[in-house]
């Protein structure tokens, strides 16, 4: 296989994020077990042409299988983000708990978007009693089933002027590299934040954050 740059790779990556966000419908099937298994594969595929071969026609497959390429390509580069600004990526790639490492602390990076069902907190997230608010609304809201935990989570939140631009943000890499820069410095000096959440009546401490893209 051909050895590339980082910056080789991220701009061939970006071709295909680009193909896809225009091939991408605005609404999918909220991610279940079942539709999970039967698109494995996203693992495996480097383009978009894969992934429509793969699918074989059935369109909500593809939609379905599309999203989650975008997902999961979006959110590895951030992690290779986090490790080009001098976190440690975790040594097993299958950990659900645990992407990196920062100064020893454990950490699973979440990209996500920016929900209309948190609208009534105002953008961006200016102070920390709002950032707290989010990741508890996260932890409570997202990555339910097989990909639920309680554990240390870095929420990367995209937000656009609408459901699409929110998207798009996922391949802002410069931004996101900056901002990612910038947390790190900060947590260089300073002890990463830590709050309470509640899970079936259940208190679980975490150390969690959110980094605002938009």
């Amino acid at each position: 296989m051909e050895q590339l740059s980082f910056t080789e790779y991220q701009s061939k990556l970006l071709i295909e994020l680009e193909k896809a966000f225009h091939l991408l419908s605005p609404d999918w099937s909220k991610q279940n077990n079942y539709d999970d298994g039967r698109t494995r594969f996203i693992y495996e595929v480097e383009n978009v042409d894969e992934i429509i071969r793969r699918c074989q026609g059935d369109e909500m497959l593809f939609q379905y299988a599309l999203h989650r390429w975008y997902n999961y390509k979006t959110s590895k580069h951030c992690e290779d983000l986090f490790c080009l600004e001098g976190a440690t990526r975790v040594k097993n790639q299958k950990d659900r708990e645990v992407d990196i490492y920062i100064r020893g602390i454990p950490f699973d990076v979440k990209l996500t978007v920016y929900s209309n069902k948190f609208s009534f907190y105002p953008s961006p997230l200016n102070t920390r009693e709002l950032k707290d608010a989010m990741c508890r609304w996260l932890y409570e809201n997202q990555s339910q089933e097989q990909r639920k935990h309680l554990k240390n989570r870095i929420f990367i939140v995209c937000y656009g002027e609408n459901k699409l631009d929110s998207f798009r943000l996922k391949m802002d890499f410069t931004q996101i590299r900056e901002k990612i820069k910038q947390y790190l410095i900060y947590f260089q000096e300073n002890e990463f934040n830590q709050i309470t959440v509640l899970d079936s009546g259940k208190e679980f401490s975490v150390r969690t954050d959110v980094i605002y893209i938009c």
